[in-house]
């Protein structure tokens, strides 16, 4: 005799047992204290062909750094480096979308490949 038994999965935690980013593109740091400066390393996966940085969207209240404007397969810690400054944030819920524009040139072609990725960050701002 066999049993078959379906159950449906709801969220995270009973898949996993615990909370996880399912988005490599997002980043919650949850609560976060006025006067805070916190973060965060985006990595960009290099691919055969080198990717160029050309434009990046930053909102207010953020920074980034880029690693490296060319990504080669060679790259080690590729990627940008978003830093929040919460004092520069109201109190409450926040989220930022950073876009970044990348593009890589068609061997054949010559043509450029472009991409335009959101990343995006959210939290909490508390008072002290």
């Amino acid at each position: 005799m066999s049993i078959v038994s379906i159950g449906q999965i709801k969220d995270d935690d009973q898949m996993f047992g615990n909370k996880r980013e399912l988005n490599p593109n997002a980043k919650n740091f949850g609560q976060l204290t006025a006067d805070t400066t916190i973060s965060y390393h985006f990595i960009i996966k290099a691919t055969k062909e080198p990717i160029y940085i050309d434009y990046v969207y930053i909102p207010e209240g953020l920074s980034v750094t880029i690693i490296k404007e060319i990504i080669t397969s060679e790259s080690k810690h590729a990627g940008f480096i978003v830093t929040i400054f919460t004092s520069l944030l109201e109190f409450g819920s926040f989220s930022k979308d950073i876009i970044l524009r990348t593009y890589t040139v068609d061997k054949n072609s010559g043509d450029k490949l472009i991409k335009e990725t959101k990343y995006t960050i959210k939290g909490i701002v508390n008072a002290k």
